[in-house]
């Protein structure tokens, strides 16, 4: 091929990529959440903000985020968090030492079905991370006649679920014939889909945590996990669990 020739054709696809990239303006950082609180105890205001640069315009996406706090001393902190969508920021006094920590929820998905926590204190003018609670480790399979297993390592308990309500589905599916379950499977336990801080009777704060369990597909929902979770002497004590089953809706 002509010199001349391929030099045109680098010439103008340079020009195509540069046109593209013109199209989409840079992003800017923008201010997510701002609140002005008390952190260090000293009685006087500190202001916490939440900052995220979309992915691209009008994107949910923040493909970079950053906790910024700046205390009443005049110090300037900032923190990188995880790429995601709608953070949050509340504020507690989860180690009860008189002083509030923060704490931030972050969407991993645009539908929201999991999220990621942080937890921070600030300690001689500096922003520490905690560790908030993991998810539970849960084993779980199907059984036979329409039924299914869960155990939470955590606990070493067991819980059953009747699946009989989805019968027809499963045996439609191949999961299932007339009761006799055709190969192992195991359900599918998310990480969590919440986890929120909760006030108790007794005036603690603890944080309540929400894991979906599913069936043969993701939208297969046949029941939650709940657990409650106790910072006592720098660890997440795990103090109560609970299982919500979710029964098979009908179609109308």
């Amino acid at each position: 091929m002509n010199k001349r020739i391929i030099i045109s054709i680098i010439f103008m696809l340079s020009i195509s990529v540069l046109s593209v990239a013109a199209k989409e303006p840079q992003q800017t950082p923008e201010i997510i959440f701002t609140k002005k609180l008390d952190l260090t105890g000293d009685k006087i205001e500190d202001v916490v903000k939440i900052v995220g640069t979309p992915l691209k315009t009008k994107s949910p996406l923040l493909k970079e985020i950053f906790l910024a706090v700046k205390t009443s001393e005049g110090t300037s902190i900032r923190y990188p968090l995880d790429a995601g969508y709608n953070p949050t920021a509340t504020f507690h006094d989860f180690d009860h030492d008189g002083k509030k920590d923060i704490f931030i929820n972050l969407e991993t998905s645009e539908k929201g079905g999991e999220i990621k926590s942080y937890l921070f204190t600030i300690k001689n003018a500096l922003l520490e991370e905690e560790n908030s609670p993991n998810s539970l480790t849960v084993f779980s399979h199907f059984d036979e006649d329409y039924k299914a297993t869960i155990k939470i390592d955590e606990t070493g308990k067991s819980y059953h679920f009747d699946l009989s309500d989805r019968r027809l589905r499963y045996n439609r599916l191949g999961l299932y014939q007339d009761g006799k379950l055709n190969e192992p499977m195991e359900l599918k336990v998310y990480s969590y889909g919440s986890l929120k801080p909760t006030e108790t009777t007794s005036g603690k704060t603890i944080l309540k945590g929400l894991q979906r369990i599913s069936g043969v597909s993701e939208k297969d929902t046949i029941g939650y996990i709940e657990s409650q979770w106790e910072l006592i002497d720098g660890e997440w004590k795990l103090i109560h669990t609970k299982i919500k089953e979710k029964k098979e809706e009908k179609k109308k």
